[in-house]
């Protein structure tokens, strides 16, 4: 990758309407990650570092960075860097790309931060890691009104809500059918259920029909 920058390729290129890539800038996202460039990682408008930071490649990312990768560069679905490498659970990237100075509170298409995504997906390391991130904000709402706390809750990750609410996540807050962390908590039932409300202490909620 180091060589092709030095033979002139892009190192923000990307392709989302069928611009032409010149061979140098085609090799340099092959060989940052053949796999998902195969899998039309380029289509998408990912940019070399997208593809670095998903595959978890922390010596590709410090070249790119090295060479004026922008760090907020957007798919064509919006997500940055850092959002490809919480999806795909790449820890050492998303912390290398966090001290760089990524935005943790960057917003994708759906308005979700990688707080929600790391929630949604249950990745409790990734998860802790942007709890602790410089700047975070616990209580950012996705499109659909929804908190990290919520994304957790209903899909029944036990621990990451356990451990947004250590952190102090505002169970208040309501999303856009008015319903709060805990209505949300009621309906999910089960354990986690009395999860959230043996560590929260509020009141249940009566459960109506919509």
């Amino acid at each position: 990758v180091r060589a092709l920058l030095g033979a002139g390729a892009d190192v923000n290129v990307r392709s989302t309407d069928g611009t032409p890539l010149t061979q140098g800038e085609k090799m340099m996202l092959y060989h940052t990650s053949a796999e998902d460039t195969e899998a039309a990682g380029v289509a998408l408008g990912w940019t070399a570092l997208h593809l670095a930071a998903r595959s978890d490649a922390t010596d590709v990312i410090e070249v790119l960075l090295e060479a004026g990768a922008d760090i907020e560069a957007e798919t064509l679905f919006k997500a940055r860097p850092n959002h490809t490498a919480v999806d795909s659970e790449s820890s050492n990237a998303l912390h290398q790309l966090l001290d760089a100075g990524a935005n943790v509170n960057a917003r994708g298409s759906s308005k979700a931060t990688p707080l929600h995504d790391a929630a949604l997906w249950g990745e409790d390391a990734i998860l802790e890691m942007l709890i602790h991130a410089k700047g975070v904000k616990l209580d950012l709402k996705d499109g659909e009104g929804n908190t990290a706390l919520m994304m957790a809750i209903d899909h029944d990750r036990q621990r990451c809500v356990q451990m947004l609410l250590d952190a102090g996540a505002d169970v208040t807050i309501k999303d856009r059918k008015g319903k709060t962390a805990a209505d949300h908590a009621q309906e999910a039932g089960g354990q986690l259920r009395s999860l959230f409300f043996a560590e929260t202490g509020v009141t249940k909620p009566k459960v109506t029909d919509e």
